[in-house]
């Protein structure tokens, strides 16, 4: 028996049981601020979806289109029609690249996923520990069954065609295929088709709720509160800390990062407590939070 891997199972299931019960309370007990949060959120992802499926370039999807169904023709040894659809490519391309000679890539694709693990604080941390544990101990995939599922994102990718290679690319194909090569033009195409570039912008979702309590906040903050509103808005700055505190226990920022941001949380409470009706604390933070909480990495 295998005692290492009979302990990591049994932490992975008191976490994810942690979890779930959280989770169950979350659901039973949700209060109208985090419904409005909630609400605010799924807002903010059509907002982004919106946006991305805005920029896409037609001409380019349809140029991808027509590379995939050329492969296609020539697996059926169809090289009429090949040549017709990596006509049709060309042209398309040529018709991006005039548009917008500046553009370096053409986005073809977006796809939204969330990835939305609800657990607390504490058992973060716990997971922390064990998994620091099972690294020293060189157990590296036990390590990664308990750090992998510990997310809380949006991750937004965008495929998107090279225009300074792809429509030279294509055009390199088409000799091949008149010269009756067409197996060097199938590995041709599809070493085209692997060219294209892949973004992934992963976009925090605890600071993303953080920045959604404060704007709740703020307009609690700016008119005449009674005590019991003014405990209502200490528990959203309490709330915006603690969102702040888990996206620095899930690695999505430094130490450093989480203190500056409770800090300025911190002292916009100050400012308006003892009922105090105040404006213009929350613009430093508000700005902080929007020129963090997002990563961007690029596949080609």
């Amino acid at each position: 028996m295998n005692t290492k891997k009979t302990l990591t199972s049994i932490a992975l299931s008191s976490l994810l049981s942690m979890g779930t019960i959280y989770a169950k309370e979350s659901q039973t007990a949700q209060s109208e601020t985090q419904k409005s949060v909630q609400k605010s959120i799924d807002q903010k992802t059509q907002d982004i979806a919106k946006d991305k499926r805005d920029s896409l370039e037609n001409d380019a999807v349809i140029a991808l289109s027509k590379t995939a169904e050329a492969l296609n023709a020539l697996d059926n040894n169809d090289s009429k029609q090949a040549l017709s659809l990596l006509s049709e490519t060309i042209g398309k391309l040529e018709v991006v690249v005039s548009a917008k000679p500046e553009l370096a890539l053409a986005p073809v694709l977006v796809n939204i996923s969330a990835y939305d693990i609800v657990i607390d604080l504490p058992s973060i941390l716990e997971a922390q520990r064990v998994a620091t544990h099972l690294l020293i101990d060189g157990e590296f995939q036990q390590a990664r069954k308990i750090i992998e599922p510990i997310r809380s994102e949006m991750v937004v990718t965008t495929t998107s065609l090279p225009l300074a290679t792809y429509p030279d690319a294509i055009k390199a194909v088409v000799p091949l295929i008149k010269d009756g090569k067409n197996e060097e033009a199938k590995q041709a195409l599809q070493t085209v088709i692997s060219t294209v570039v892949v973004d992934e912008e992963v976009i925090p979702l605890p600071v993303l709720r953080a920045q959604m309590l404060l704007d709740i906040a703020e307009t609690k903050a700016k008119i005449k509160r009674s005590k019991i509103e003014q405990g209502e808005l200490d528990e959203l700055y309490g709330a915006a800390i603690y969102q702040l505190a888990l996206a620095e226990a899930m690695g999505y920022s430094d130490a450093q990062t989480y203190a500056t941001f409770a800090t300025e949380i911190k002292k916009i409470q100050a400012e308006t407590s003892n009922k105090k009706v105040s404006t213009g604390f929350f613009d430093k933070i508000k700005e902080m939070l929007n020129g963090f909480g997002s990563s961007n990495s690029s596949d080609s």
